[in-house]
């Protein structure tokens, strides 16, 4: 058990510094019209999934930003990396819904796996927003996500100033 609370800081840290804290950035209005229409697609398609517990739980992932630390400013909002990963794993008889609760001033982010006619068949946590506004992944590694500013879930990413 202290082995894995360990693991949890250097997680913590590691995210502070490749940008996972909370940013507070500028509208894009150098947004790429391409990328934007991909990105009100995928909420179209996949929106639905994402299943919002309580207010403070949405406007917490509506509004968290992960910094690309890229030069031309982009930054990837945490609401387009749970649609393009609900995108990515769902399949005619099974799917990926993204349920986000509050607690305590903290947000957690459960992929719940749905296979057709079982229900969820599996559960895990896959992100974390603390009290102190750091995103903290438990079931996705830092990487993954890092590449996501570049493409490797389609273009999701936003231009910022």
């Amino acid at each position: 058990m202290g082995r894995i609370k360990r693991a949890g800081l250097r997680f913590i840290v590691l995210c502070g510094v490749l940008g996972f804290s909370q940013m507070v950035m500028p509208y894009a209005k150098a947004a790429d019209s391409a990328n934007l229409r991909y990105i009100k697609e995928l909420k179209r398609q996949y929106g639905g999934m994402l299943d919002y517990q309580d207010p403070y739980a949405e406007k917490a992932v509506r509004s968290f930003n992960i910094d690309c630390r890229s030069e031309d400013g982009r930054y990837l909002p945490l609401e387009n990396v749970l649609l393009a990963k609900v995108a990515s794993l769902h399949e005619e008889k099974t799917w990926l819904r993204s349920r986000i609760l509050s607690r305590g001033g903290e947000v957690r982010i459960y992929d719940d796996l749905i296979r057709e006619g079982e229900g969820s068949v599996y559960s895990v946590l896959a992100f974390e927003i603390n009290k102190w506004g750091d995103l903290v992944p438990h079931n996705s590694k830092v990487a993954a996500v890092m590449n996501s500013c570049y493409g490797s879930y389609g273009p999701i990413w936003i231009l910022g100033d």
